[in-house]
């Protein structure tokens, strides 16, 4: 896991000297996750956003061995005058859960959005949440449907940098069994930087 973790970030630090608009890791015990974002243009409602992300866990216990990867456009209303920072749009996704529960592959396109509310009384500190849905009749191979969701503290140590804390759950039911696998759940720690 180590050497897929080098290898994303070297991809980040690359990719984030052409137009590069955000990069952000976040890490548990047995999962990195990371992402990269570019504003692909502007428009008068915010900024629209192409957001790839990448997430490995690795857990010898459980011989967990799962790889995510998502793609997602999204628009923002990043003013620096509003408290609240609106993203809404849709997410691909891709999975390959390998682990002693379930082999599974699973795909899905997923709507929904995230939001950080960081008042200006509090010192840059914020709350975020975020919410994808991937009902059965946009999910594929062996999903009938995907979901992932997260609660975070977030503390904006600089106007381009911040840090993190939180809790995330993505989840796929598994075609023609009903029943649920989760590909990720747990807290993580992440850190996050704008510009």
């Amino acid at each position: 896991m180590l050497a897929r973790i080098i290898h994303w970030i070297a991809f980040l630090l690359i990719a984030s000297s052409s137009y590069a608009e955000g990069i952000s890791a976040q890490l548990s015990d047995q999962t990195a996750r990371f992402f990269y974002s570019t504003q692909m243009w502007g428009q008068q409602a915010g900024p629209v956003e192409l957001e790839i992300g990448v997430m490995f866990t690795e857990d010898e216990v459980t011989k967990d061995d799962t790889v995510l990867g998502n793609l997602g456009v999204l628009v923002r209303n990043d003013t620096m005058d509003s408290p609240i920072i609106i993203s809404i749009g849709a997410r691909g996704y891709y999975a390959d859960v390998n682990n002693r529960y379930a082999n599974i592959q699973v795909t899905g396109l997923g709507l929904g959005g995230e939001i950080l509310m960081v008042p200006d009384t509090m010192g840059g500190l914020g709350l975020g949440l975020g919410l994808f849905i991937a009902p059965e009749v946009v999910t594929g191979l062996d999903a009938e449907g995907l979901y992932e969701y997260h609660v975070k503290l977030d503390y904006q140590v600089t106007p381009q940098s911040s840090v993190y804390a939180g809790y995330e759950r993505i989840v796929a039911e598994v075609k023609g069994t009903g029943q649920d696998v989760t590909i990720e759940s747990g807290f993580f720690f992440g850190v996050s930087l704008r510009y």
